[in-house]
């Protein structure tokens, strides 16, 4: 455990905390009326700038216990965000519960591949809406997984499914709706439980005995 606090006054009001980046330019000052956002924690507020964030938001239809906010977003492996808030809704016609999960990503995390998709008119937000049809379009799809099977943690990912149905995608919805797939971590929980059921069912103890006896047996052989 490591913790880090300020002065007793500062941890039982509040306080925010002020430092330069490392390798950042420490001579120039900052300009008159210049904005600063406050991040949640050191780590954050140190890491490189991931430029403004990209809202998602994502219906599944089965529970996701185990997912919780901050959990990590991926993109192929590679992390893309986190998740911001989860709650319930409500399907009148299905009477059923479907959890919303919304998240936050960044897409300066691409690096230059962002530079091979095809430039599009308008702003920001508006081209990354066109870059995430085309992307839906071929199959990108969000699923909840396991990303501890000892602790049932989950995460989102985003992943091009094959033979997936097509579904519409709005470009002037905000936050943008991404569509998603049933997630395995339920078959998964029911097939570490049919394995821990089947263990249960060896007898070891017998085991233990006939193995006892077998070495009995065996020393006896060898001493007549």
């Amino acid at each position: 455990m490591n913790l880090k606090t300020q002065s007793l006054a500062t941890v039982i009001a509040g306080g925010i905390a002020f430092e330069t980046p490392v390798g950042s330019d420490q001579t120039k000052p900052a300009d008159a009326n210049t904005r600063f956002v406050l991040a949640l924690d050191q780590q954050t507020a140190l890491a490189p700038p991931d430029g403004p964030p990209l809202r998602l938001k994502m219906r599944f239809e089965q529970p996701l216990r185990g997912l919780a906010v901050n959990a990590p977003v991926e993109f192929r492996g590679m992390t893309m965000g986190r998740v911001t808030a989860i709650n319930l809704d409500y399907n009148p016609a299905k009477k059923l519960f479907p959890v919303i999960v919304d998240a936050e990503v960044y897409p300066d995390r691409l690096g230059s591949i962002r530079d091979k998709f095809p430039v599009q008119s308008g702003t920001q937000d508006q081209q990354a809406a066109h870059i995430m049809r085309g992307m839906v379009e071929h199959g990108l799809r969000a699923q909840a997984r396991t990303g501890n099977v000892l602790t049932g943690q989950l995460y989102i990912t985003f992943d091009f499914m094959p033979n997936v149905a097509k579904v519409d995608f709005d470009v002037n919805a905000r936050p943008l709706l991404i569509p998603t797939i049933p997630g395995d971590f339920d078959k998964l929980q029911e097939q570490i439980a049919s394995i821990v059921a089947k263990i249960d069912k060896i007898p070891f103890d017998k085991i233990s005995q006939h193995l006892d006896q077998s070495l009995v047996n065996l020393c006896l052989l060898y001493t007549s």
